[in-house]
This record gives structure tokens, C-alpha cells and sequence, in this order.
């Protein structure tokens, strides 16, 4: 990983007349690529995988432009199950969407070809020669351009065999017309105004995909929303306002995070830069709020996460305890304390259930300490309950919803008969077999946050699990949210949507699938309305409500969309091409 390990090991390889093939993990190679050139050494590296060790918290997403500049060869790899090898391409994607400007298509691709065929397996691949007859001819045609969102295969030929074949169409490349922004000199005394959009209000399922085009919006001095309509339906609210104007872009509601650690963990092995795991079963008084850290180190999360898009998180007390505690929501903005931009704690009763719960060597003893719990307070007043128990008077009440992390189908029906026994509401989290009992799910109007949504089935837990589970259970109609499962993804998590609707998209026979509204519900809306907070302007963007939206250059569940601006209230980060 670091800078002064590879040094070392070059010194090691000359005083030992050894060569050097590949730096693996590499994070900070990039600091020292001229020194890499110099010595024909290849690095082998993850495109966004960085912050969860020391080691890896300099990772920086345009390495591959300081490697291409220096001339040193770069490997994109994987590291199962965190970076499953299934998703290769997917990691080339996104590094050629990072370093786009110092990158071509072919350079990208190399990176998981004619690259490591060099440098590391040369003499088992065919890759230098044009002879297609070759015995080491390996072969895979893709539906649509690789490097875009959800490209898969269609065939596969390993060795001149054809080893996998799909009935699929071929996706024609779409040619984007990206947005440029433009800023006036104003400051932002007065209130902002976002003109000539195309807006996604996401106000209700008919909106979904129907965007006002052309559209201004305008944000008063208190960020609040006072008008969306045309710029002349606009103009008589419009006094000394900054102006943002982006052409064609794609306005969309702030995009909300649930189950990583953002805003409670900048360096997730290092104990002092969290807030830490509670050593108890039961932490329902534990409060999530209270262990929140806005000015955390370097806050490379929470800033990454803000800068791509992500304006609410979710935060659970961390730990794997049988009932870690209360969860809070809050807007991401770095450096600000917990107070100025907190929407809602407690946000729901957070419990984890299924293999690995600390304490409980059984999933039916879970079940029976939890029904315990709810059974002491079924009958008393809230005002009647003490600390740990008014948490749980709180769910019986369906004033806050019980949240549970919980995978297995088994486990899930289970967690459903306890909700109808005492009658709360649910929301699953995790939830990688719960397609699997979609239309139960629908009569108990349990919701369910995916998370990954691309789940590797590496756990018994996880064996059933299918990529298609975002279209599976909307199509039952269960109400269904996506969020990564760690820090590091958190700017990513527009894509996740976008995988998810190119997968529905991409099922044989065809059964319909996700649009692009439903997609970009299940990072926005869907989850508001779970957690109940869509008065707060989370999810939608509506008049009288607090501005929380992103502003993209294109389409911004594909790779053609960059973040252009992200405004929550009065605090607006932009990102022009121009200035004036």
C-alpha cells in the first residue's frame, strides 16, 4: 500500500538482483510513479476500494492519470468478495470515468488485458498475436459499449471453446450531450437560482419520469424552494440571486445513504476515528445521534460522499449487537456539527439479526429475546417506560419503524411474524434472499433497503441472492431502497441504480422492467418515505420545502453524467466549466 514499502522492496530487489513485476494494492503508488517507470514495474490497484486502513486512506480515484502521464502500466483487479471479480469491468468503468481526460477507451481496457497478460501471465495467453486460431484465444463480446453502465457478456470463448452463451440484444451507444455550468459572481446573501433545467421532482410515481423541461427553480435566502416553473413563471422571485445555469442538465433530489458507517468512521481499523462498537445486547438507549462526527479527521468520507451526490445519511449505532440502538438521519454537509443538520433522530429502532449477532449463538434465540423486549412494554404508557425500554414503546406506536439487517429468507419470514404479532412497521436492510418471499413482503408492507445490491454469495446467508432483486421485489410491489454496505461506495451509489436498472432492462425472457424514475427512487424517494422524512425536502424536490437536490451534466445513473452541483438549504458546492 504504501509509499515507503515499495521504496523498500525496490532497494530489497537490487541488493538481491530480483525484478519487480507488479505492485499490488499499490493505494500511494501513484506518489512515486516516475520512480515505478524507471523500473518497468506495473501496479495492480482498485479504481474507489481506499479509507477502511491507514494504508489505503491516500487512495485517489485519478491515480490512473498520473500512472498513464509516467508511462507505468496499470492493472485493475479485483479482491473478493469486497471487489467480486464478477464486476471486473465495472472497476474499469469507473476508472475510466475518473480519468477520462488522460484516458482513451483502448488504455482502459488493457487494464484487464494485454496489461496483466504482460506483466504478470505472458506466456498463457494469446494476447500478442492476431492469430484468432491460436489454442490461447480468449474472447468475450459484450451487449453494448464495456465501459458503460452494466455491460455483460454475451459470449465468452476461453481457449477457442465457447464457454457461455446469452440470448441478449445489442445496446446501440448512446452519444450523450453533456450540460456545462455556468455561475454568476453574486453571493448567495439572498437565495440561488438553478435555471434551464430538465428537474426530476419525484413528487409522486406519476412525476417519476417526467421531467419539467426547461425548468427554473429558486431557492430563497433561508433555502427554502419558492418557485419551479419556467424562468418567467419565476421572475418576480428572483431579487440578487446567485444564478446557476446548466442547459439540458439533469436536476435530481439529493440521494440518501443507509447501513455504512459515513459520518460515524473515516478510517474504519482505526478505533480512534470512529465511534466504536458498545459491548451490550440490547443498546436500545444507545442513540446514533450522539456518535456522529462532522469534523472527523480529514472526513474524507463524508466529503466524497457530498461531493458525489449523497445528501442524507442514515446512521445506526455501529456494531453487529442484537439491537445496536437509535438511528439518526442527517444532511452530509462536512464541518458542520451534528445539531445544524440533523433531520430526524431517533429514525428508527436499529436491530441485527442471522448469523454472527454477538451473545446469541441461535437466530430462534434472537427471536425470543425480541419478542422479550416488545412483550415488557405491550402494555405500558411511553411515558411509563425507562431508557432501554421506551425505544421499543416507540415501534409498538409506530411513531418510528423497526430497521433490521438481515439476509436469510428464513430469517426474514421470521422478522416478519414477529412485526405481525405486535404490529409495527419494518423496514429490511440487507435483505439479499428477501426476493424470494416478494409477494409476502407485499402483503405485510414490509420495506426493504438492498444493501449491496450486488450481493456476492459467499455466506450461506447469501447463497439465493440475484442482481435482479431491485426489479424482483418492485415488481411485487414492495417499496425498495439501495445503498452500498461500505464507506468506500458511497459516491458510487448513483451507479448501484443504474446497474440495477440495466439489469431488469437486461432479463430473458422479458417481463418488463425498472424505468429510470423507479431506478432513482430507490436512492431517493423510497427511502424518505420509509423513514418518514419527505417534510423535510429529503427524497423530492417541492415549493416550501428545504432545497436538497444535484445537479448532473447527463444522465446521472450512467457514466456520462458528472456532478455539476450539490445544494442542501444554503450550502451549495458547485463544480462549473465555466465562470463568469
Amino acid at each position: 500500500y504504501k509509499v515507503e514499502d515499495m521504496e523498500m522492496m525496490i532497494r530489497t530487489s537490487k541488493e538481491f538482483n530480483f525484478s519487480i513485476a507488479a505492485f499490488h494494492h499499490a493505494t500511494e503508488a501513484y506518489k512515486i510513479a516516475n520512480i515505478l517507470n524507471n523500473e518497468n514495474i506495473a501496479v495492480a490497484i482498485w479504481p474507489d476500494h481506499w479509507g477502511f486502513k491507514m494504508e489505503s486512506y491516500d487512495s485517489n480515484v485519478n491515480a490512473t492519470t498520473t500512472f498513464n502521464l509516467n508511462n507505468v502500466r496499470t492493472i485493475i483487479k479485483s479482491d473478493h468478495p469486497v471487489r467480486n471479480g464478477k464486476y471486473l469491468m465495472y472497476e474499469v468503468a469507473k476508472t475510466y470515468y475518473w480519468n477520462k481526460n488522460h484516458l482513451n477507451k483502448c488504455q482502459a481496457l488493457e487494464m484487464v488485458t494485454n496489461n496483466p497478460a504482460q506483466f504478470l501471465i505472458p506466456k498463457y495467453t494469446g494476447i500478442e498475436t492476431d492469430d484468432m486460431t491460436t489454442p490461447y484465444t480468449d474472447l468475450v463480446v459484450w451487449d453494448r459499449d464495456p465501459l458503460s453502465i452494466g455491460a455483460m457478456p454475451t459470449q465468452v470463448i476461453i481457449n477457442s471453446a465457447l464457454v457461455y452463451n446469452r440470448d441478449a440484444p445489442i445496446v446501440n451507444e448512446y452519444t450523450p450531450t453533456p450540460a456545462t455550468l455556468v455561475v454568476s459572481e453574486l453571493d448567495l446573501s439572498n437565495g440561488y437560482v438553478i435555471r434551464d433545467v430538465n428537474a426530476y421532482l419525484m413528487s409522486n410515481a406519476e412525476s417519476y419520469d417526467s421531467p419539467l423541461i426547461n425548468t427554473t427553480v429558486v431557492v430563497d435566502g433561508n433555502g427554502t424552494i419558492v418557485c419551479v416553473n419556467t424562468y418567467n413563471q419565476c421572475a418576480q422571485h428572483v431579487r440578487e440571486m446567485k444564478e446557476y445555469k446548466a442547459p439540458r442538465g439533469w436536476l435530481v433530489p439529493g440521494m440518501i445513504i443507509t447501513d455504512t458507517w459515513t459520518g460515524q468512521s473515516d478510517v474504519d481499523s482505526e478505533a480512534a476515528s470512529q465511534d466504536g462498537i458498545a459491548n451490550t445486547y440490547n443498546g436500545a438507549d444507545i442513540k446514533a445521534e450522539d456518535g456522529i462526527l462532522m469534523s472527523n479527521y480529514k472526513n474524507q468520507h463524508l466529503i466524497a460522499a457530498f461531493d458525489g451526490g449523497v445528501t442524507t445519511v442514515v446512521a445506526s449505532p455501529q456494531g453487529s449487537q442484537l439491537v445496536s440502538g437509535q438511528s439518526a438521519i442527517f444532511n452530509s454537509i462536512p464541518e458542520k456539527v451534528i445539531d445544524s443538520v440533523l433531520i430526524s433522530s431517533p429514525a428508527s429502532l436499529h436491530v441485527n439479526a442471522g448469523y454472527g449477532v454477538p451473545n446469541f449463538t441461535s437466530f430462534s434465540s434472537q427471536i425470543a429475546k425480541l419478542r422479550e423486549l416488545f412483550s415488557e412494554v405491550l402494555s405500558l404508557n411511553v411515558n411509563e417506560t425507562n431508557a432501554l425500554q421506551k425505544p421499543f414503546k416507540l415501534v409498538l406506536d409506530r411513531i418510528i419503524p423497526l430497521s433490521v439487517r438481515v439476509n436469510q429468507v428464513d430469517h426474514i419470514n421470521s422478522i416478519i411474524k414477529l412485526k405481525k404479532q405486535f404490529g409495527f412497521d419494518l423496514i429490511i436492510i440487507g435483505g439479499a434472499e428477501a426476493h424470494l418471499i416478494a409477494s409476502i413482503l407485499k402483503a405485510e408492507n414490509v420495506s426493504v433497503i438492498l444493501s449491496p445490491v450486488r450481493v456476492s454469495r459467499s455466506y450461506f446467508e447469501t447463497w439465493r441472492a440475484t442482481d435482479n432483486s431491485p426489479y424482483i421485489l418492485h415488481n411485487a410491489g414492495v417499496k425498495v431502497g439501495i445503498s452500498p454496505h461500505h464507506n468506500d461506495a458511497v459516491r458510487t451509489l448513483r451507479w448501484e441504480a443504474g446497474m440495477a436498472l440495466v439489469q431488469s432492462q437486461s432479463q430473458l425472457p422479458s417481463n418488463g422492467s425498472l424505468t429510470f424514475g423507479q431506478a432513482l427512487a430507490m436512492v431517493t424517494k423510497n427511502i424518505a418515505e420509509m423513514y418518514n422524512i419527505q417534510d423535510s425536502g429529503v427524497g423530492c424536490i417541492q415549493v416550501g420545502k428545504k432545497a436538497n437536490f444535484v445537479l448532473f451534466s447527463e444522465n446521472p445513473l450512467t457514466f456520462d453524467g458528472s456532478c455539476l452541483l450539490v445544494a442542501v438549504g444554503t450550502f451549495v458546492v458547485a463544480h462549473p466549466v465555466d465562470k463568469k
